[in-house]
């Protein structure tokens, strides 16, 4: 007969420091974090075609980032824009106004 094993908990060590912004997607550092660790990034960048301004990655990141905080549709990149605490958590310099965003789709599609 097998026992049960209770499953083993990962911890994740996250610091905070009061002379650094704040954001209320402190919670979007493990989703990050959680990115980086499967390559993510790295994917992004070498499977998206380069563009002017903002590249197809960071558009990508900051529309993830505002989907998973609740925004709907191609508004969820003016999530990070308005919050330079997100921005940095996401490790972008900035991100594009819905209207980027949807160009960048509109393009996708293009043939």
């Amino acid at each position: 007969m097998t026992k049960n094993k209770q499953p083993r908990v990962k911890r994740i060590k996250l610091d905070f420091s009061p002379e650094e912004s704040v954001t209320s997607f402190g919670g979007m550092a493990v989703v990050k974090r959680l990115l980086l660790r499967l390559g993510v990034d790295g994917l992004l960048e070498s499977h998206l075609p380069a563009r002017r301004g903002y590249s197809l990655s960071t558009i990508t990141m900051s529309a993830v980032a505002g989907l998973l905080s609740g925004a709907q549709g191609t508004v969820a990149t003016e999530v990070a824009r308005h919050d330079p605490a997100l921005r940095k958590v996401l490790g972008v310099a900035g991100a594009p106004e819905e209207a980027t965003f949807w160009r960048s789709l509109w393009d996708a599609g293009s043939p």
